[in-house]
């Protein structure tokens, strides 16, 4: 059997789940005493085993995890899973599919206490031991499957966030740590790159947003954390400097110079420029 996560989770089971924008909890049971399947993971989760075991297994390796264990897995690769319970008592976890997008806020919300964290190299996926503290921040989201309020969302990024940090304090050889800093390093050269590339185009801030995979909102977010200024003054200085070199280095007349550099409106360009540098891009070329 293969299965795609999270959308095995959203469509199929009919275990008790709750969806935020970036992230989902499921409390799972399995009906069945042992199960095998392919996963394909297109989230990271976050796995804490309430009754059986579980196996998983990737390319040369095998790991066994028992109740009161719990594994991080990152996105975008393949597992075998493999749930044990028992003629009495059925496979439970509490699972998290977590986007890169959570973490990365994480990371920039938390990165702070944990800078001097020492950890091994990155790996797909990592198990840890379930502690007290841990336990109690699983345990106290499963009232909100049956009850909710308006502020049921915000609590549960609070928890989230609290298992999080109490994993990255008392997981020894750091791994959890490594693949969130990761995910969140990974993410921001992404967008440097991204708009390095293509900060040229005449696009609106709107799909800039959406050829980068993100909201228009998490864009500016995302973009002031990185750039410490807000896309489009940072888009305009650089089409500028561009412009400049342009018209001091190049054939290109004045209009051709506006287009190469990003502007679908010449008067515009004209306008931005003589307020940046003081000049007109014809008087500039002229000298």
């Amino acid at each position: 059997m293969a299965i795609i996560a999270p959308e095995y989770f959203h469509e199929t089971i009919k275990s008790s789940k709750m969806k935020l924008d970036d992230v989902t909890f499921v409390e799972f049971k399995s009906i069945e005493s042992e199960m095998k399947y392919e996963v394909c993971l297109k989230s990271n989760l976050l796995v804490f085993i309430l009754q059986g075991e579980k196996i998983i297994k990737d390319l040369d390796r095998e790991y066994r995890i028992k109740q009161g264990n719990g594994l991080f897995l990152k996105q975008n690769h393949y597992i075998m899973s493999h749930i044990l319970g028992s003629k009495t008592k059925a496979y439970e976890s509490f699972i998290l599919m977590i986007d890169d997008q959570y973490l990365e806020d994480f990371f920039k919300r938390h990165g702070e206490i944990f800078k001097k964290q020492t950890h091994d190299e990155l790996t797909n996926f990592c198990t840890f031991k379930v502690t007290p503290l841990i336990k109690a921040a699983v345990d106290s989201v499963f009232p909100y499957f049956k009850y909710h309020n308006k502020h049921t969302k915000t609590i549960l990024r609070m928890k989230l966030d609290e298992m999080l940090i109490n994993l990255i304090q008392d997981e020894k050889t750091g791994a959890i740590w490594a693949s969130i800093k990761g995910i969140a390093d990974k993410r921001s050269n992404d967008l440097k790159k991204y708009m390095e590339l293509n900060y040229t185009k005449p696009w609106l801030l709107e799909e800039f947003a959406l050829r980068s995979g993100r909201s228009l909102s998490t864009f500016k977010k995302e973009f002031k954390l990185i750039f410490k200024e807000s896309p489009k003054k940072w888009i305009n200085q650089k089409r500028l400097e561009r412009a400049r070199f342009l018209l001091n280095n190049s054939n290109y007349d004045v209009t051709e110079v506006s287009h190469l550099a990003g502007y679908s409106n010449l008067s515009y360009f004209i306008q931005l420029f003589k307020k940046s540098f003081d000049i007109t891009p014809k008087q500039l070329q002229k000298n």
